[in-house]
């Protein structure tokens, strides 16, 4: 809810459970909703440069303002991070669960997994235990159909990997 305060929440019958403090905020997702502080875009609408974190449901901050870019967590409870210039993986108490050592980290609701990039090196990391299971060495350009089966990937690209990531 926007206000000169800043953003807040309420439940569905308009009720404010969080009071508007916020500079910006996300939905929750996961038991956290995802806040930011710094400045907004020429908008006014949009985050544009400064820090991302995390409240709980009482609007108490349990992941602080650190991240230079952040997501929303997704159902496995995982949200890909930037710090320093470099994308990792964290849990919602924010303990990290993949370095931040890579470029750029997106999550594929498809395939349930976060493909990670580092160079012209792509990584899938496994939906449930975020264990790195493939790699390519080739181009992102060159992945074409990535899709889920149970806890393997089928993929279709030009790289020889096997599922365990050796080239």
């Amino acid at each position: 809810t926007p206000s000169t305060k800043g953003y807040g929440f309420i439940d569905r019958n308009g009720n404010i459970v969080i009071e508007p403090q916020f500079q910006y905020a996300y939905s929750f997702k996961s038991d956290r909703a995802r806040i930011f502080s710094g400045t907004m875009s020429s908008w006014g609408y949009y985050p544009s440069e400064g820090y991302y974190g995390y409240i709980d449901s009482t609007g108490k901050e349990v992941i602080p303002l650190v991240y230079e870019k952040a997501e929303n967590f997704y159902e496995n409870g995982k949200a890909a991070v930037c710090k320093n210039g470099k994308y990792g993986i964290i849990d919602t108490e924010g303990n990290t669960v993949v370095d931040f050592s890579y470029d750029y980290i997106s999550y594929n609701s498809t395939v349930h997994m976060f493909r990670a990039f580092k160079g012209s090196m792509t990584s899938y990391h496994t939906y449930k235990t975020d264990q790195l299971v493939v790699q390519f060495t080739s181009s992102v350009s060159a992945l074409f159909n990535v899709s889920r089966i149970d806890e393997l990937i089928a993929f279709f690209e030009n790289a020889k990997a096997d599922i365990e990531g050796r080239m």
